[in-house]
This record gives structure tokens, C-alpha cells and sequence, in this order.
């Protein structure tokens, strides 16, 4: 990935996050959400179904990821064994 690209977690808490180590080592790509360098690495907290339909609504996907998402659902639900 180029080092110019934005990145979104969306998580409970914070993940993958780049510690001191690499830092001075100059290793890895963890994210950066803290660091006064940061540009890219973004942290979108709370519950990943709700963070993905946010994102989805605001790149106007809301309605057709509700759409597959119910369908999917639907023939998961329909298909179980019970």
C-alpha cells in the first residue's frame, strides 16, 4: 500500500497500532492514530456494523448495503438447520 493512503479502522478500541519499538527501529506499518506525524490513519470506534453503514451512508452506498445486507441475511437464516 502507498504510504500516502488513507486508512480507516473501524473497531471497538484501537488495533495494529505501531508501538515504540518499531517506531525506533523504523519498522513495520502499524497505524499512527496518536502520533503528532500522522496524516492518514483514522479510528472510527463503536460497533463495526454500525461504523461500515456510517461510511456507507456517507459515500450515498447506505440503502444498497442495507439491500445485500438483508438479502444475505435472509439466506443465511433461510438455509440453517435447526
Amino acid at each position: 500500500m502507498p504510504k500516502r493512503c488513507p486508512r480507516l479502522l473501524i473497531n471497538r478500541e484501537k488495533a495494529g497500532q505501531r508501538d515504540r519499538l518499531m517506531t525506533l527501529l523504523r519498522i513495520g506499518s502499524g497505524m499512527e492514530f496518536d502520533s503528532d506525524d500522522n496524516f492518514r490513519d483514522v479510528a472510527w470506534l463503536g460497533d463495526c456494523d454500525d461504523g461500515c453503514q456510517v461510511l456507507a451512508d456517507k459515500l450515498g452506498w447506505g440503502v444498497s448495503c442495507q439491500v445485500v445486507f438483508s438479502g444475505l441475511c435472509y439466506i443465511l437464516f433461510s438455509t440453517c438447520i435447526l
